[in-house]
């Protein structure tokens, strides 16, 4: 297996969309979500470099996603089309076919799979955030959006993470100043030791806004991705937030081609590196064999 080479892809509005490459074989981009990068998905890659070419970008404002134009952070008008604009420009670059990616990338995946059939053969979309109130997400990006404008910064973390509904209830529920004081210590801490190799939270926190603007632009009927060809594998985990089993439910109903795995006893968390609380290798598992299944089906034709 080859290491991890740096390269990078200009977008249609100029901005650079830095990815690393590793593996060799078919070309497999791997998307990652909120208040991750590429880095986050390291151990992944490198479990799927075995069977393919791995591009592991950081989207826009994530690391080593450009900051052009309004790409470091949230204001009004479409997010999600920049976003698609993105994954079509390294699905052109690299002639990947397929794409794993995980919550707002999974929602930015699901789109560029509607708009630009012909760049994608197949999808696995773990936890797509697909919301039924598009009013509510708008208003939840604009309160962080202005919370981050107003200096902020440990405030709008805690508003993304109550409303992502992501780790331990009883911490979520502790009253917001002690949740904000919390917040601060973590900062404070990956400040003195350094983030290492990942991006640190402070530039992803920036960011967040944004995909919160995904998921509002995606939000409402999922029957507007039933025209979706390409074949799709629904990914999701048996300890994950009711909202986000709800939209695979959704999406299983109308998508033509799809297939739906729960993986038990994991959460939202499970794709990421083992040091961020994931299981990389039970999501590379079901990416293998989802993958390896096409390709067996399409050598017997």
């Amino acid at each position: 297996m080859t290491d991890l080479l740096d390269d990078s892809v200009t977008s249609l509005d100029g901005t650079r969309i830095g990815y690393r490459r590793l593996g060799a074989g078919p070309g497999l981009i791997v998307l990652h979500g909120s208040m991750c990068s590429g880095a986050s998905h390291r151990e992944l890659a490198r479990s799927l470099a075995e069977r393919f070419t791995v591009w592991l970008p950081d989207r826009r404002g994530h690391g080593l996603g450009g900051r052009a134009h309004d790409s470091g952070g949230y204001r009004p008008g479409p997010t999600l089309p920049q976003e698609t604009e993105d994954l079509q420009a390294l699905l052109a670059a690299t002639g990947a076919r397929h794409v794993f990616a995980v919550s707002s990338g999974a929602l930015v995946a699901l789109h560029t799979a509607l708009v630009a059939p012909d760049l994608l053969d197949q999808v696995v979309l773990f936890e797509p955030p697909l919301l039924p109130d598009a009013a509510q997400a708008r208003q939840l990006a604009e309160r962080c959006a202005r919370e981050l404008d107003g200096g902020d910064l440990r405030g709008a973390m805690v508003t993304a993470w109550r409303a992502s509904e992501m780790g331990p209830a009883v911490i979520r529920a502790l009253p917001r100043p002690l949740l904000t004081w919390m917040v601060g210590q973590g900062l404070a801490a990956q400040e003195r030791k350094g983030s290492g190799d990942h991006t640190p939270m402070r530039v992803l926190a920036g960011v967040v806004p944004r995909d919160l603007a995904v998921a509002a632009e995606t939000a409402g009927d999922a029957g507007r991705f039933a025209p979706v060809a390409a074949r799709v594998l629904l990914l999701g985990g048996s300890r994950s937030p009711g909202y986000l089993r709800a939209a695979l439910d959704a999406l299983e109903q109308v998508l033509p081609h799809a297939r739906r795995v729960e993986i038990p006893g994991v959460g939202h968390e499970c794709p990421l590196d083992t040091d961020l609380r994931g299981r990389p290798e039970l999501v590379a598992r079901e990416v293998r064999s989802f993958l390896d299944a096409v390709h067996d089906d399409v050598d017997r034709r």
